[in-house]
């Protein structure tokens, strides 16, 4: 039973093409990919830090690792974009010498990279990994260094 199980498992998780999950690093949040072929993939990931919430989207190149020379080992590279809103706090002096403070909403839309490692499990329909993503902000308040230290691990469901 056991085994029919696991190989079961193992099927599932080397044909499907999709993956959900979570990804946590300084923007955390929930990621979707799908391949289209077998060696590209569209990833789109839903991020919120503090005041800040992104849609982003990315097209991705992947790769096996063969210098691991062990299966369910890949790397990949790709581009895209991203679009959101970030909540700022700020104050205003009216006419008459009152300060009005509020929330308002600001775009956040830019450029995003990514570059990372993953690992397929061959008997669960699971998968971890870890990549980098720096970001290039076109429409926004954001400090540069924030979108260039994006560092992240995921953990997907392959199904």
């Amino acid at each position: 039973m056991f085994s029919l199980i696991s190989t079961q498992f193992s099927l599932h998780a080397q044909n499907e093409k999709n993956r959900i999950g979570a990804r946590l690093g300084y923007s955390s949040g929930f990621s979707y990919q799908h391949f289209y072929k077998t060696d590209r993939a569209f990833e789109g990931i839903f991020t919120f830090t503090g005041a800040r919430l992104k849609l982003t989207g990315l097209t991705e190149w992947v790769n096996p690792a063969r210098r691991l020379k062990k299966d369910g080992w890949s790397w990949y590279y790709g581009f895209g974009g991203h679009a959101g809103f970030q909540r700022k706090y700020t104050c205003d002096v009216t006419p008459e010498g009152l300060e009005l403070c509020r929330y308002v909403l600001k775009p956040d839309v830019g450029f995003d990279g990514i570059f990372g490692m993953e690992h397929t499990f061959n008997h669960l329909p699971m998968s971890i990994g870890v990549d980098y993503k720096p970001s290039v902000n076109v429409l926004s308040e954001h400090k540069w260094p924030l979108g260039l230290v994006e560092f992240g691990f995921n953990c997907r469901y392959v199904f």
